[in-house]
């Protein structure tokens, strides 16, 4: 019930918020109250809501799963938009596109949290630190395959501004090559780390441990405006955990 009531919680805050912004974007009268109060409900209904199914019980790693996809699904919406236009969610000048990308993001992190809770809440193989691990080296994967195209595009162009995230200045041919290496890095991750937690499961604090603790390093690499930052990180990173793997096994 623990884990499910702090899951719904974080669920309650994504959706509320998502919803607030589509209102914004209909009503085009912003106003803060509004968001404070989407923002508010959203978290004490959520709270609420996983405490409730926390209580009929289910799989630790299914209230997990639930709030990783409501954020990792949108994210893969915009990793497929760079490949079919070559350009991010949200960046267009037209109000129109811009609407529909909110309400497809909103619909994917609402649906498909709730879908994969669906698909996998009498999967008692999943823990909470499996979730936590599959999730994390999800996105691992996605930068870490990504990795070159920012290093090659920070090696070519003279409009380099720092490539950590991914953007490319607009640049079709790269958003393009660069969203379809994060959408393979995150399927690469996801599987590997699903082969992994077959064989063995993974605390809730264990997980925490794996998806946290590599991040601790990013402050010592100074500025990202290095045009190798983003292969300098991915390799600590993954070699950070390969290393607190190998002493925990």
């Amino acid at each position: 019930m623990g884990v499910s009531s702090f899951a719904g919680a974080l669920d309650g805050l994504i959706w509320g918020s998502l919803i607030s912004a589509n209102y914004y974007h209909y009503v085009n009268e912003w106003d803060p109250r509004i968001f404070y109060m989407f923002a508010i409900f959203g978290l004490s209904a959520g709270n609420l809501a996983g405490t409730l199914a926390g209580s009929f019980g289910g799989s630790e790693g299914a209230h997990i799963l639930k709030t990783v996809s409501a954020v990792q699904l949108p994210y893969a919406y915009n990793q497929l938009k760079r490949i079919i236009l070559g350009r991010w969610a949200f960046d267009s000048e037209s109000e129109g596109e811009i609407k529909a990308d909110l309400g497809i993001i909103t619909g994917l992190s609402i649906v498909g949290g709730l879908g994969t809770f669906t698909l996998t809440y009498n999967d008692h193989s999943i823990t909470a630190g499996d979730a936590l691990f599959m999730a994390s080296n999800m996105i691992r994967g996605a930068f870490a395959l990504e990795a070159p195209i920012k290093v090659l595009y920070a090696s070519t162009r003279r409009d380099f501004g720092g490539t950590f995230f991914g953007y490319y200045n607009r640049d079709p041919v790269f958003e393009r090559v660069g969203g379809f290496a994060n959408l393979a890095g995150m399927a690469l991750g996801g599987y590997l780390s699903y082969k992994i937690v077959k064989k063995k499961d993974f605390s809730l604090t264990t997980g925490i441990i794996y998806a946290f603790v590599p991040l601790m390093y990013y402050p010592a690499l100074g500025p990202m405006e290095n045009p190798f930052a983003p292969i300098m990180t991915s390799i600590l990173d993954i070699g950070i955990l390969i290393i607190i793997y190998k002493s925990t096994l």
